[in-house]
């Protein structure tokens, strides 16, 4: 391009015509050189910006922009004709949202006489991966100067977390420059020139609000951290990691992270920056589902859904950007957490309308925080142009947010501590009220149980008494039926021993008699003897004991009432030893065999066998007799049961239930099987017992 050298057409002494003063006359000549300037400079639609006596001029409205898809031109051929053209001019700020390959920007520049020389361009966009300024020369030549986060530190002309290119700008001499830019995160870019005592200034003052909202989000995180470890609430343990999320993405995004952190490390810097921003829905999600104790409400589980929903669709994205390189998940999140924040809004205003006071004071908080996140969204798709309101709105109203949650939750806590209170008050109310009806309780009761133990003490005693009574009744029936039954045993043998010249049937009616004796004194010993009732009130006494040895016994003690009877034994199979109470097998098996023999007609067998089977061993008496009949099996063993084809027969009816319950106790079974016409079969079942 051709840059015209202008001169001043007025140089005859126009003062001593019009008679100005030296400073009005220089001031009308640089108006002048302004105003000529400005006329030529319109012959070639190139936008301008003069320079004034500001420190701080916006270029915002008076730029060009051209956009290369790809990439990959020059400035050669940007300077060709046929390119140049092609710039558009724009009226304000870059806001270029998300956009792949490069963008060309194009701004001139005039410094009039009298201005200062050296301004410093900032372009207000530290996540730019690229930023390369072209400066021309006088030879029509442009120097290139790259700044970014994919340049290394050192080649900044400042120690910002801006690019900044440092300018020196002829005097009176249009200066055009370009600028290409490039970046996967917003294109949003604000360009100031900054005169360099202004931009300090601007710095100071721009440090001591950052530093404040720093400075808020830090002292927020430690008191939460620390009422979490004292209330244990897990609501102050969320709001500390969602605001641990947001003070990362905004250092991350605002360039502080990569300036004083990660320095010349931009791929870490970028992960850690959008790993915090994609889990600032989820953690802000739980955050406010658990402050306003949606876990207690009915909305309970689809809040779950929505929960898992969000981390669903962040760790998606993580995976998609960083795993995949697919860059439309930026803008598509940016609009997903947008989505999010307008239904946790409407959300809110449905539970607020039903009276939550939670949902209220969430309302509140929410309105300043959703107005400065849709501001900087706006501004980072490009819908909104950069600006002081865009681009600090959301600071403000994440400060705000903040604080007001904080100051929601603490007095959510307090009111949660003091209804605790109440009720720890009235349950120490309720206990003392309970205390005293226990204690009146436990003395009536207690004088219950002193009566009850009167009574108790009182019926042992008559137990005892009738006990002893009971062993007296027992010694005086014994020794008064055993005196006679004595006298009849002598008489009876004196007569068979004396009597040899007697026939054989007077000798049978003698051995009657003996035999009637011998079973009557077995019927005492059994009936009428303290020993069998003893062992039952005693419980068991197991031993290891010889079962075939009980067998044996039992047969000899049924021959004394034996008319012909005849015993069979078989008992190879039972084990040398076995644990049990003998004395309590011993006595069933006599029972047994008693009610064997006097159930039989004369000359009958019975048989004695046992067997061992699994988990214990079977002890079976086998008779021949007329059976029993199929109703009557189970009513046999009920005590002072008698059939009545057993009225001729001497008993009481006990002995088959004592039976019973002296195997019973040692854990056993006592049964019986019987078909009538065929005799009966009694089964003894004893489980084995480790010694």
């Amino acid at each position: 391009m051709t840059i015209y050298k202008l001169t001043n057409p007025l140089n005859f002494n126009i003062k001593k015509i019009i008679f100005f003063s030296e400073e009005k006359y220089a001031t009308i000549k640089q108006l002048i050189f302004i105003a000529l300037s400005i006329i030529l400079l319109n012959q070639y639609s190139i936008a301008q910006t003069i320079i004034t006596s500001k420190g701080k001029i916006n270029l915002g409205n008076s730029w060009e922009m051209l956009y290369d898809p790809q990439g990959l031109m020059t400035l050669e051929e940007i300077e060709k004709p046929e390119i140049k053209n092609k710039f558009i001019a724009q009226k304000s700020a870059p806001s270029l949202g998300y956009r792949t390959g490069a963008t060309w920007l194009r701004f001139n520049v005039l410094r009039p006489k009298n201005t200062s020389a050296e301004w410093w361009l900032e372009l207000q966009s530290p996540m730019l991966d690229e930023a390369t300024l072209y400066f021309p020369e006088n030879n029509g030549t442009y120097i290139k100067k790259t700044i970014g986060d994919q340049a290394t530190w050192k080649q900044r002309d400042l120690d910002y977390r801006n690019p900044v290119f440092r300018l020196v700008l002829p005097e009176n001499t249009p200066t055009k420059f370009y600028v290409r830019v490039r970046g996967k995160n917003n294109l949003a870019i604000g360009l100031t020139l900054w005169s360099p005592i202004s931009f300090v200034s601007a710095l100071t003052k721009e440090q001591l609000g950052f530093g404040t909202f720093f400075a808020i989000n830090l002292v927020l995180i430690l008191i939460n951290i620390w009422f979490f470890q004292a209330t244990k609430d897990r609501s102050y343990a969320l709001l500390s990691l969602f605001t641990i999320t947001n003070l990362i993405t905004t250092l991350g995004s605002e360039g502080y992270l990569y300036q004083y952190i990660l320095r010349d490390q931009p791929d870490k810097n970028e992960f850690i920056m959008m790993l915090a921003m994609l889990l600032g829905p989820p953690t802000g999600a739980m955050f406010q589902f658990s402050y306003m104790r949606l876990s207690q409400r009915p909305e309970k589980k689809w809040t779950k859904t929505i929960i898992g929903m969000t981390w669903a669709v962040a760790l998606l994205s993580l995976f998609l950007l960083f795993g995949m390189d697919q860059q439309w998940v930026r803008p598509f999140y940016q609009g997903w957490t947008f989505l999010c924040l307008v239904g946790l809004l409407l959300f809110v205003l449905k539970l607020a309308y039903k009276g939550s006071p939670e949902a209220r004071i969430m309302l509140y908080a929410m309105l300043t925080f959703w107005i400065g996140v849709s501001l900087r969204i706006g501004r980072n798709l490009g819908i909104l142009p950069p600006g002081y309101i865009t681009d600090n709105a959301y600071y403000i109203g994440m400060a705000v947010y903040l604080l007001v949650l904080n100051y929601a939750v603490t007095r959510q806590i307090q009111r949660i501590q003091k209804e605790k209170q109440l009720a720890k008050i009235e349950a120490l109310e309720s206990a003392k009220r309970v205390e005293r009806e226990l204690e009146d309780r436990v003395v009536q009761r207690t004088r219950e149980l002193q009566n009850a133990m009167e009574q108790v003490e009182a019926s042992l005693k008559l137990e005892r008494r009738a006990k002893i009574e009971q062993q007296d009744f027992f010694a005086t029936v014994s020794h008064e039926l055993r005196t006679p039954l004595a006298v009849i045993d002598i008489t009876a043998q004196n007569l068979e021993f004396d009597a040899n010249n007697v026939d054989e049937e007077t000798r049978g009616r003698f051995r009657k008699i003996l035999k009637s004796t011998e079973r009557l004194s077995l019927l005492l010993d059994d009936y009428l003897n303290e020993h069998r009732f003893a062992l039952l009130r005693h419980g068991t006494n197991l031993a290891p004991c010889n079962l075939r040895h009980l067998l044996k016994d039992a047969a000899s003690s049924a021959e004394i009432l034996t008319d012909g009877h005849v015993f069979e034994i078989e008992a190879e199979d039972l084990p040398e030893n076995f644990i049990c109470d003998q004395d309590l097998t011993k006595l069933v098996l006599r029972s047994l065999a008693d009610n064997a023999v006097k159930y039989t007609p004369p000359g009958s067998t019975i048989r004695f066998n046992g067997q061992q089977v699994k988990n214990g061993i079977k002890l079976n008496v086998i008779d021949s007799g007329q059976g029993i009949e199929k109703e009557l099996l189970e009513k046999i063993f009920e005590p002072y049961f008698r059939a009545s084809n057993d009225q001729r027969q001497p008993g009481t009816g006990l002995g088959l239930a004592l039976a019973r319950r002296m195997i019973e106790v040692q854990r056993g079974t006592l049964t019986v099987t019987s078909t009538p016409g065929e005799g009966c079969c009694f089964s003894i079942f004893l489980p084995s017992i480790s010694e």
